[in-house]
């Protein structure tokens, strides 16, 4: 935020962009000097629930507040990052900054939209950077580290990023035991080298889950042809832990 939060009187429009735990801070700051119709956005990666208080407290304080979620890296795409953003006037801002080149994506108006998409697609982003760190540094410890990741890009540039996933969540109904089998292997080969093997251990626990879960056979231990019901099984299979 500006260091003199009076600033901002005269905008139409304020972007709030700061460490997570300050951003109810921020918005107490700011409040008090927003116009009227102005629209508080807040771009801070913060958790649905967080995001939604920050929303509360701007309404009411009498003010407009979009919930905004960054999906991409500022710092290589600017201004043009994507953006996805929920709130009542999420489609007028992402209308009214078209024209700047801006990529925003309404998701809703209810705030806690944008950031419950940020943080659950984290796990995938940050889970595959983990998996890369872990696999390739095990892979170069043992000699393989160029062959393994040429393989597995190959793998993956063999389709559309959207069909490998639907491939992979299809087949994991039938096939998670036998994959957890492989990777008690790849769980004691990761260990040999040295490195723990954090991520190896996690991917092991998930395949047994869905294995002890029984729900390879309500499709006949066939690999389902809907990728959202596919998630949806997965979804009833793997039940609920104390942290829902």
């Amino acid at each position: 935020l500006l260091d003199d939060v009076k600033q901002i009187r005269d905008a139409d429009v304020i972007f709030t962009l700061v460490q997570p735990g300050a951003s109810l801070r921020a918005a107490e700051a700011a409040a008090p000097h927003i116009a009227p119709d102005a629209t508080y956005v807040d771009l801070t990666s913060l958790g649905p629930k967080q995001k939604a208080a920050v929303g509360d407290f701007i309404a009411r304080s009498g003010l407009h507040f979009v919930d905004g979620a960054i999906l991409g890296s500022a710092p290589t795409s600017r201004h043009r990052v994507p953006i996805v953003a929920a709130g009542r006037r999420a489609a007028d801002l992402a209308r009214r900054f078209a024209p700047f080149g801006m990529d925003i994506t309404p998701v809703g108006e209810k705030p806690g939209g944008a950031a419950g998409i940020k943080i659950v697609r984290s796990v995938l982003a940050k889970g595959l950077e983990a998996l890369y760190v872990e696999a390739l540094v095990a892979a170069r410890r043992v000699g393989v580290e160029q062959e393994v990741l040429r393989s597995f890009c190959e793998f993956l540039d063999a389709r559309p990023a959207y069909d490998t996933a639907s491939l992979l969540v299809r087949s994991h109904i039938p096939h998670a035991g036998r994959r957890a089998d492989e990777m008690r292997m790849s769980l004691e080969s990761v260990a040999e080298t040295g490195l723990a093997p954090v991520m190896t251990e996690a991917v092991l626990r998930l395949l047994e889950r869905t294995a002890a879960s029984g729900v390879a056979e309500r499709f006949h231990h066939e690999q389902p042809s809907d990728f959202a019901g596919a998630v949806a099984a997965l979804d009833e299979a793997l039940g609920r832990d104390n942290h829902s």
